[in-house]
């Protein structure tokens, strides 16, 4: 697996998300069924495959509701087969990451936010590109979780998987005084 940070766009921002995307393609063409599937249940941790399902969940629901620009996170449609299936979400990933390489990365939107669990709501502005920095916050926050259990199904990830910008700077300013 490779870490390796491209360079897409002229975007940074949306560089890092398809980077992000890139290194679940490279866990779902070299994990195994088996391992994609294997829960540590001893642990309280969920299968790669669910991991997987909630990050393209949260790109999906950024893609689906574009166009009525006011995202909703928490309506996900939690499609089962992306956790099931590596080729599935496979061609999932491959889907998200060509419609992201050609979004308004200009556009004002709106975040609705359920707050609690009796349906309390609270609508907060916000822009594309800041979703996408969420977005990427998330996804390497759970490409970390995805690392421990390749850990724990015997394999050796990337060192790099799961690591933050911040944390990337970090080490690279250490390493250079």
């Amino acid at each position: 697996m490779s870490c390796v940070r491209l360079q897409l766009t002229d975007n940074p921002i949306l560089d890092e998300n398809l980077t992000l995307l890139g290194q679940i393609q490279d866990i779902l063409s070299t994990v195994s069924e088996s391992d994609y599937l294997t829960e540590h249940r001893e642990l309280g941790i969920a299968p790669i495959g669910k991991h997987v399902r909630h990050i393209l969940d949260f790109y999906e629901c950024l893609l689906r509701d574009l166009d009525a620009r006011e995202i909703n996170y928490d309506n996900r449609e939690r499609v089962v087969q992306v956790e099931r299936s590596r080729t599935f979400a496979l061609g999932t990933t491959d889907r998200i990451r060509s419609q992201l390489s050609h979004i308004d990365k200009q556009l004002i939107v709106k975040v609705a936010s359920l707050i609690s669990e009796n349906g309390s709501t609270v609508v907060t502005s916000s822009t594309l590109m800041r979703e996408l920095a969420f977005l990427a916050g998330h996804t390497t926050h759970h490409l970390a979780i995805v690392a421990i259990i390749i850990r724990l199904n015997g394999k050796s990830p990337d060192p790099a998987l799961g690591v933050s910008v911040s944390t990337r700077a970090n080490l690279e300013r250490l390493r250079n005084h």
